[in-house]
């Protein structure tokens, strides 16, 4: 085959997963209400002005000072479409078709190229974050980016145009990186370190000679990253404390990231069952842990034909380190490792898949090809059943505050015990602390004597105790009054007072 012909099949096959990465990331895309973490986003994206943005960022001064690119990228993006909510999260999309492609870039015949793109087109754990309102598919794209990069880079010969392409594409990607969020900064840290110590030092010298434009651009724009993020500390920007890292969330994270998520229970069945949520979908998540753990398994036995025992070392170092790092700050401090917090770490998880598909399906007899076929359906079932089971739904902010506009209009009196931002999003008035006629008072969270001075409310709506009311003092106080659940919805339930006899 002709160079020009080669050149041609690559761009065609290109144009085919971008557009295929397309559709999948609109039919990911959902139009759920927004929840809370998704409404700190739109909360400042609405604002008119990027002064205005600002101002609104600094002063919440939490951990979303350390998310400032994605931020301001959803800003723009809400100024050109709009923040409906299908809208915004398709803001989402061209991160994940890059992430995609940029994974391509890793493999080197068309069945490994199809393989390595289908590992990540049905990535529940992509599918997932690509359906939020929030940084991580933004850390997807730029991740599968930085690491391509570094794949490509190893590869190149010293000196070659081709090496000097993708030294530039590291840099900028890389800086991408490390400002769409903080923690994204620590993971690109461990991979730059992995990728240029794994080569012997004659090698990386010259890389780094070759290329040094590059790398002082990037070292330059990377501490003024830092210093940001250093700055945004001395202000108390820090992540909500909810609770600390211990195995369970270690397990989460795992479960989330091998892309299971979609077969088992619903995130708020985990959180009010525990383990024993899992129980009705123990056959299903087993056989496709089975299929995961195969492929996974495969995958590693190529990385290690294929890599030196330094380049393995250093890999492991720099990806592991970042990860025990973590954990530790996890169970020091009261800080939750989830899997959104790993997303840099994706990429290469995806890459070992990609590689032991490949050596499946390259396997003489059928069992190999089977297994992919297997593997690839119950991915696809993953990805379908969590955009479209309701076990799956985000919290509904959007019908909770439709309900407590129609209880104003009548007059009735509410407290609230939930997110303010998503109740202010939605268009429902306000106040805190005191009864202020057509408002509902913010009871968040509730203090001691928390009721005094108000009159009792006709209707209560919670959501997340463990969250909005961890002392419990909100639930005692309607048990004392005589009120009772009268409806639910996704993470929220109604309390109304008993009529007297």
């Amino acid at each position: 085959m002709t160079p020009r012909r080669t050149t041609e099949g690559q761009a065609i096959f290109t144009a085919g997963i971008v557009v295929l990465g397309c559709l999948i990331g609109l039919l990911a895309v959902s139009n759920d209400s927004y929840w809370i973490d998704e409404s700190s986003t739109v909360h400042k994206a609405i604002m008119p002005t990027l002064a205005g943005w600002w101002e609104r960022l600094r002063g919440e001064a939490t951990s979303n000072m350390q998310l400032p690119l994605y931020l301001l990228y959803a800003w723009g993006w809400d100024k050109v479409f709009g923040h409906h909510e299908w809208v915004l999260r398709a803001a989402n999309v061209p991160w994940f078709v890059l992430g995609v492609v940029a994974l391509g870039w890793t493999a080197g015949t068309r069945p490994s190229r199809t393989l390595m793109t289908l590992s990540a087109m049905l990535s529940a754990f992509a599918w997932f974050y690509l359906n939020e309102a929030r940084p991580y598919a933004m850390q997807f794209g730029a991740a599968c980016v930085v690491f391509a990069a570094l794949v490509r880079l190893a590869r190149a010969e010293p000196g070659a145009a081709e090496a000097r392409t993708w030294a530039w594409v590291l840099a900028s990607s890389a800086v991408v990186l490390a400002a769409s969020g903080m923690l994204a900064m620590i993971w690109l840290a461990g991979g730059l370190m992995a990728g240029f110590l794994a080569r012997p030092w004659t090698e990386t010298r010259r890389l780094l000679v070759d290329h040094r434009g590059a790398w002082t651009a990037m070292l330059f724009l990377l501490l003024m990253v830092g210093v940001y993020y250093l700055w945004t500390m001395t202000l108390g920007a820090r992540a909500t404390v909810i609770a600390r890292t211990d195995l369970r969330s270690v397990f989460l994270t795992a479960y989330e990231m091998l892309g299971l998520t979609g077969l088992g229970p619903g995130r708020l069945a985990i959180r009010n069952e525990g383990l024993v949520a899992f129980k009705p979908y123990v056959g299903a998540l087993a056989v496709y842990a089975g299929l995961v753990v195969v492929a996974g398994v495969a995958g590693w036995r190529r990385v290690r034909a294929e890599s030196s025992r330094r380049a393995l070392a250093w890999t492991i170092l720099g990806s592991g380190g970042v990860l025990v790092f973590l954990l530790a700050v996890g169970l020091t401090s009261r800080f939750r490792v989830l899997g959104r917090h790993c997303m840099p770490l994706l990429p290469p998880v995806l890459y070992v898949l990609g590689l032991g598909l490949t050596a499946a399906w390259r396997r003489r007899g059928w069992l190999g090809k089977a297994s992919v076929t297997a593997f690839a359906l119950m991915s696809l079932a993953s990805c379908l059943m969590l955009r479209f089971d309701a076990r799956h739904a985000k919290d509904d902010y959007r019908g909770a505050a439709v309900l407590a506009k129609q209880a104003l209009q009548k007059g009735e009196r509410i407290w609230w015990n939930a997110d303010e931002q998503s109740a202010l999003i939605y268009g429902v008035p306000m106040v805190s602390g005191r009864d202020v006629p057509g408002s509902m008072v913010l009871i968040e969270p509730p203090a001691p004597g928390f009721e005094s001075g108000l009159t009792l409310p006709d209707l209560v709506i919670l959501s997340k105790p463990d969250v909005y009311d961890g002392n419990g003092r909100l639930q005692g106080f309607l048990s004392r009054e005589g009120y009772h659940k009268t409806g639910s919805l996704v993470a929220f339930t109604l309390w109304r007072r008993r009529p007297e006899p």
